[in-house]
């Protein structure tokens, strides 16, 4: 197994209760602890795995945020609805995922639901013209790169 180091580990010389250790000690520091600690407590210490982030549950972080994005622009709201529907499809998967043990990421699939599902709501609305600020006609990153261009002129220049 590969170890990746961290700001927060400790040097090699000094075991996790601050007590010197010799180079040539070849016992880990799980052994010297139970090997110093009563028997009860060393049976109490039981090694479980780090949990780990569900990776549909990422993905779907993902997915949910291009959906947003792609929606708000007006002009790809057909895109930000089928990105919305993926991203409530991974959401899912994700919340079914952190049902099994060791795997973290329950409020991030949530999340990703919620924001897929929004994604829809507002795309369906934009390309029904529902929204008079938000719809298939209106252009808001070009809106929103003329109302910069005429805030910070030297951005024209670029």
């Amino acid at each position: 197994m590969v170890r990746i180091p961290s700001l927060t580990h400790r040097s090699s010389n000094v075991d996790e209760d601050n007590r010197p250790v010799s180079p040539s000690d070849s016992t880990t520091v799980r052994e010297r602890r139970t090997r110093d600690a009563t028997p009860e407590a060393a049976e109490r210490t039981v090694a479980t795995p780090r949990p780990r982030s569900s990776g549909l549950a990422t993905i779907g972080l993902i997915v949910g945020v291009l959906a947003a994005a792609a929606v708000a622009t007006g002009v790809l709201a057909a895109l930000g609805v089928a990105l919305g529907v993926l991203a409530v499809l991974f959401g899912i998967g994700g919340v079914s995922a952190t049902a099994r043990r060791h795997v973290a990421g329950r409020s991030e699939a949530l999340f990703t639901v919620v924001l897929g599902l929004a994604a829809v709501v507002f795309g369906i609305m934009a390309l029904t013209d529902t929204l008079s600020w938000l719809s298939s006609d209106t252009n808001e990153v070009t809106r929103l790169r003329d109302w910069l261009y005429d805030q910070l002129p030297w951005l024209s220049d670029l």
